[in-house]
């Protein structure tokens, strides 16, 4: 009986010690989970700037990964700078400075995404699609992206579609940058709210 008894207290014992480390990656899992609910140090700003501007603020989250990877003072080689990288004339136009705070930053940026949607709303008038048009202005300039548009339609492309269409006719560059937004934003939508 002794025997059988230690053979039931060992199986408890390691049936107890799974139990334990289940429980344990259990735990670790639940803190992975929530430690994807935030983005960055500047989530609260950004959600703050999103909601004023009536966007979704994983897609300005995903803007700001491939421009600055959400380094508010940084300057590129062409004078871009902070969490955006709004070029020196846009800066100049919003009252940015070096010096701005990142809030003051995120409002010049979201002054720049609704005057783009403004200029394209009577022009690409699906929602879903302009915002791919509005990435593209943003990253190249809206006046490159008319022509773009001008180009497509010229070559029986669709002008009011950015995917297999339009993007044939831009830069490398933009045309990876509208892709990878996109995609970081996919990203975020699937594992944060």
């Amino acid at each position: 009986m002794t025997a059988k008894n230690d053979v039931m207290r060992t199986f408890f014992r390691v049936g107890l010690t799974y139990i334990c480390l289940g429980l344990l990656v259990g735990c670790g899992a639940l803190k992975a989970q929530q430690a994807t609910t935030n983005i960055c140090e500047y989530d609260h700003l950004i959600k703050t700037e999103a909601q004023k501007i009536g966007w979704d603020w994983r897609m300005i989250a995903s803007i700001i990964y491939h421009e600055s990877n959400f380094k508010p003072y940084l300057v590129n080689s062409k004078g871009a700078f902070g969490l955006m990288q709004l070029m020196p004339r846009t800066m100049k136009k919003y009252g940015i400075t070096q010096q701005s705070t990142v809030e003051e930053q995120l409002e010049a940026g979201g002054k720049v995404l609704v005057r783009l949607d403004n200029k394209l709303s009577g022009v690409v008038t699906d929602s879903l699609e302009r915002v791919n048009f509005i990435l593209a202005s943003y990253n190249v300039g809206m006046n490159r992206v008319m022509s773009y548009r001008e180009l497509a339609k010229k070559n029986g492309h669709d002008p009011n579609v950015w995917f297999n269409n339009v993007e044939h006719y831009c830069p490398k560059q933009t045309k990876a940058f509208v892709k990878k937004v996109n995609q970081k934003y996919s990203e975020y939508k699937s594992s944060i709210e």
